[in-house]
């Protein structure tokens, strides 16, 4: 059989599952690919520093760190278009 290509976007795709939990069985079952290439690209990803911390690896917390930034960017972003509707809004209703 042959060997499957694992590329960068499938690479990506692995640490973030496996930063939800999910075990290296069940990611290596989904993506069809073995056990042991799940643990190496989770090895690579943490520089082979596969120690876990409260239950998650490293690679998964800096996943899990990289969406909270980005949520909190967009969040500040819905805030200032929210202000600026208000704003508008306000103008709109003042009597001339």
């Amino acid at each position: 059989m042959a060997r499957k290509r694992i590329d960068a976007d499938m690479r990506q795709k692995v640490l973030e599952v496996h930063a939800t939990g999910l075990s290296m069985r069940k990611i290596a079952e989904r993506f069809g690919i073995s056990a042991t290439s799940v643990g190496r690209i989770i090895r690579e990803k943490s520089n082979g520093q596969s120690v876990k911390k409260n239950g998650k690896s490293r690679a998964g917390n800096a996943i899990m760190q990289k969406k909270i930034l980005d949520l909190e960017r967009r969040l500040a972003e819905l805030e200032t278009k929210i202000l600026e509707y208000e704003a508008r809004m306000k103008r709109q209703r003042r009597p001339a």
